[in-house]
């Protein structure tokens, strides 16, 4: 009968507000807190770079630059959604001052492989910690993995077999070849 509260009805219910809560409770908090980790190691690396006696000085402005960038990352990652990104990347974008002294940083010999690999490791952590955090897009990437995984799984299983089946053939071929020495062999001796 229709407006009846049915027993499935109200486990539905039951499980989207479970489901609710969890990825707007501790599935945003795990994200958010592996996203910090992520950048204080990044802090680190850069940090390790510095110092008396090494390539980078702490007084130099492209270090304290890089340095003030992962902070503030660190400080306000758990406001940061793809929304917020976009909005200001439009919005401010990032002054030229600020993009010359990173660049900077990254074009020198010494440092800058290093400080390159730190900054590809940060963006790869932030995109991971917005692809997760945000409930739609990992709805999407949990459809797509379920469509695409079966797909890529039968690609690798047909590949498998390719190869298989090549071996198989070339031992036939070399087996025919040995076959026919040994018959030539035999007829001219």
């Amino acid at each position: 009968m229709a407006g009846e509260v049915t027993p499935e009805g109200i486990v539905l219910v039951f499980a989207l507000l479970l489901l609710v809560g969890l990825v707007y409770g501790p599935w945003q908090t795990f994200w958010t807190e592996w996203t910090r980790e992520r950048l204080f190691v990044a802090r680190d690396a850069l940090f390790d770079l510095a110092g008396p006696g090494m390539a980078l000085a702490f007084d130099e402005p492209a270090y304290r630059q890089a340095r003030h960038e992962l902070e503030v990352l660190i400080r306000f990652v758990h406001q940061m959604t793809w929304p917020r990104l976009v909005a200001y990347l439009i919005l401010a974008g990032m002054p030229r001052e600020r993009k010359r002294l990173l660049d900077t940083l990254t074009a020198r010999s010494d440092v800058g492989e290093k400080t390159a690999e730190i900054r590809d490791r940060v963006i790869q952590d932030l995109t991971i910690a917005f692809l997760m955090r945000s409930p739609g897009l990992s709805a999407i990437l949990s459809i797509v993995t379920i469509l695409v995984l079966p797909g890529i799984m039968v690609g690798f299983i047909m590949a498998e077999n390719g190869r298989r089946l090549q071996r198989h053939a070339a031992g036939l071929i070399v087996a025919d070849a040995e076959r026919a020495d040994r018959a030539y062999g035999a007829a001219a001796g």
